[in-house]
């Protein structure tokens, strides 16, 4: 793998004004971008794991945007297609590899019609179970209300079930997901 990244025409011929970014850079910018360290982790696990099918095994060694648009598409076919893996899994895995080709658009060394391409290849569908639902979304009109009717009532204290009840309908007029 090549140490230094080229840069590439971003359009009209004019070049990225980033200069030259190493590969490293472009992992660190792109680990950036994610808002929680488990989501880093996850992230950098899952490039550590398609570097080593590179014969990298170093994701920050990984010339990433000079994959190009069929390097992208080969590997999102081998994630898809790999027998031991769930699907959460493999969605996990064909985040990392787009999240890091949109960082390397994002820096300016990589062109727009490559990422669209790379973007355009199908992804894994994941099934949520019946019941469970996803950290972080909007809560329903039922659940907040179930809320409010517990902060009402559970505690003996008069001025503790107001507080309960203010916060909650703070929390929910503010638009606050379930995850803040």
């Amino acid at each position: 793998m090549s140490e230094l990244m080229e840069l590439v025409p971003v359009g009209g011929g004019a070049v990225s004004a980033v200069g030259v970014l190493r590969p490293h850079e472009l992992v660190q910018l792109y680990l950036a971008t994610l808002r929680t360290d488990s989501g880093r982790r996850a992230m950098e696990s899952a490039l550590r794991e398609l570097a080593r099918w590179l014969g990298a095994g170093n994701p920050y060694l990984v010339n990433w945007p000079g994959l190009g648009a069929g390097g992208v598409a080969a590997l999102l076919a081998r994630i898809q297609h790999h027998p031991n893996w769930q699907p959460a899994n493999k969605a996990r895995h064909e985040a990392a590899l787009l999240g890091i080709m949109r960082a390397a658009y994002r820096a300016g060394v990589l062109d727009a019609d490559t990422l669209q391409r790379c973007q355009s290849h199908p992804r894994t569908k994941v099934k949520r179970r019946a019941g469970h639902h996803a950290t972080g979304r909007q809560l329903s009109h039922d659940e907040l209300n179930k809320l409010a009717r517990a902060a009402a009532t559970l505690s003996p204290h008069e001025t503790v079930r107001r507080r309960d009840s203010a916060f909650i309908a703070l929390l929910a007029g503010c638009g606050l997901r379930r995850e803040e």
